[in-house]
């Protein structure tokens, strides 16, 4: 059997070929696809991480801050008492004795002061541990999201061709939904090249190298017989000899000739084996050079008959009329790195420069007085873009398939309940779509690159791919029609028509 790295090694070469020369031997495949096809999407990965760190990094900061302050306020309050000490060493030693109990009665304050705060600052750390330790399905996407398509995705694409020819049959079962229209008729003949994909992983070569083996061994054993032969005439010349003892000189010169005869005889049978591994040497390197070549030609053959739509196919991915083949799924930690983003509109962003602008002005008036500005100890958490979505969106199910009753608690809560959502239905992935999502704004109509996931009850959610980087669009109820945005623009139209009749005949 063919091995997937050794697959994975000639995808990998078609692939590289199309973007070194710019030739390609599959009707489909340009560059830019194979750009896609080649991304390990390690980059996306390292930004996320980098954010991560730079968020805990600004943590630590702040909470060094705070420690700074809070001992220079300590140093201060310990410089006042010495100076009061010294005032009134020459006071009463009653006065002397209620200072240094108002002293003590300090220190006690400060270091309760100081336990405080290192218990927040344990809270906090605890917080950040338990974040991180829930969100190792970033780190591990495939492990928790197994039906979701991993880079690079010309990997996941011959792994797809493997189980495809150990189960004989295509390897994915798409669950039909009932009011979005998919082409069956391109699952059907995608299903059809079942022989195909198993001749790819047949090594044809084989039955040759037997044919070999067997020619060898016979080979073998006839040097062996040959051998056994001449062992035997040297036994009897040796008898004869010995019976012979007149002619003790003849038979030195024969031995001595025979001796020479066979060291000749050794050296011509070693160059033999030499020339021979040689050969085999030469012949292995054919065999695997026309293994790879014929391997090569199939799967270009296999690729060009599954085109563009059909490769998308062993991603998982369905083909409906507004699919957009030259697009490709956003990793994992896009998808959260968009829903988990700040929700942020622009009053709020007037807001903020508002503020800026009046902090800026009183740094003006304070002028050059030593007045300190403290910070926030913490800043506070802002509400996700997912859950405000779920806000919004949560009501709208029948089934109260989001939540049970409503979206209560801190902002906090609210954006982990909101990516529970998110995770409910990566777990239980049915549909993956990339599509145009025809949008209307008034008499404006325009499309934008969407991204679809639903699951097995039609509950999903959506991306706009449109922008860079990726935003969350909102998450879907289960679909009420067949062509139902379609319907939503009919509609508009006869509403149009309608109204310039009335026009017209008003006018007449």
């Amino acid at each position: 059997m063919i091995s997937l790295k050794f697959l994975e090694s000639i995808f990998l070469k078609i692939l590289k070929q199309v973007q070194e020369n710019n030739i390609s031997k599959v009707s489909w495949l340009t560059i830019e696809i194979s750009n896609r096809l080649l991304d390990e999407g390690k980059e996306e990965e390292n930004q996320n991480q980098n954010q991560n760190q730079n968020q805990n990094q600004n943590q630590n900061q702040n909470q060094n801050e705070n420690q700074n302050q809070n001992q220079n306020e300590n140093e201060n309050e310990n410089e006042n008492e010495n100076q009061n000490q010294n005032q009134n060493q020459n006071e009463n030693q009653n006065e002397n004795q209620n200072e240094n109990q108002n002293q003590n009665q300090n220190q006690n304050q400060n270091q309760n002061k100081n336990q405080n705060e290192n218990e927040n600052q344990n809270e906090n750390q605890n917080e950040n541990q338990n974040e991180n330790q829930n969100k190792n399905f970033l780190k591990d996407p495939q492990k928790y999201f197994p039906r979701y398509p991993f880079k690079p995705y010309y990997k996941h694409i011959i792994y797809s061709l493997k189980l495809w020819e150990e189960k004989n049959e295509f390897p994915y079962k798409f669950i039909p939904f009932k009011n979005i229209p998919e082409i069956q008729e391109r699952y059907q003949e995608i299903a059809k090249l079942t022989n195909k994909v198993k001749e790819l992983f047949i090594n044809q070569n084989q039955n040759k190298n037997q044919n070999e083996k067997e020619n060898e061994n016979e080979n073998q054993n006839q040097n062996e017989n040959e051998n056994e032969n001449e062992n035997q005439n040297q036994n009897q010349n040796k008898n004869q000899n010995e019976k012979e003892n007149q002619i003790e000189n003849e038979k030195e010169n024969q031995n001595q000739n025979q001796n020479q005869n066979q060291n000749q005889n050794q050296n011509q049978n070693q160059n033999q084996n030499e020339n021979q591994n040689e050969n085999q040497n030469q012949n292995q390197n054919q065999i695997e050079n026309e293994k790879e070549n014929q391997k090569e030609n199939q799967l270009i053959s296999l690729l060009n008959s599954l085109g563009i739509d059909g490769v998308r196919t062993l991603l998982q991915l369905r083909i409906t009329l507004s699919s957009i083949y030259n697009i490709f799924p956003p990793t994992i930690q896009e998808l959260f790195h968009s829903f988990n983003a700040p929700f942020i509109t622009q009053k709020m962003i007037q807001k903020e420069k508002a503020r800026k602008e009046r902090l800026a002005k009183t740094l003006e008036n304070l002028g050059k007085k030593n007045i300190k500005i403290e910070k926030p100890k913490k800043q506070p958490v802002q509400l996700s873009v997912g859950a405000r979505a779920l806000a919004k969106h949560y009501s709208r199910s029948e089934k109260s398939w989001w939540l049970q009753g409503k979206l209560r608690g801190s902002t906090e809560a609210q954006n982990k309940i909101a990516e529970e959502c998110l995770i409910k239905i990566l777990k239980d992935l049915s549909w993956v779509n990339i599509h145009l999502l025809p949008i209307v704004n008034g008499n404006q109509k325009s499309e934008m690159n969407t991204f679809e996931i639903r699951n097995s009850e039609e509950y999903g959610a959506r991306w706009n791919l449109s922008e860079s980087p990726i935003v969350f669009h909102g998450f879907l109820e289960p679909q009420e029609g067949p062509n139902f945005f379609f319907k939503n623009e009919n509609q508009n139209e006869k509403q149009n028509q309608n109204q310039n009749q009335n026009q017209n005949q008003n006018q007449n």
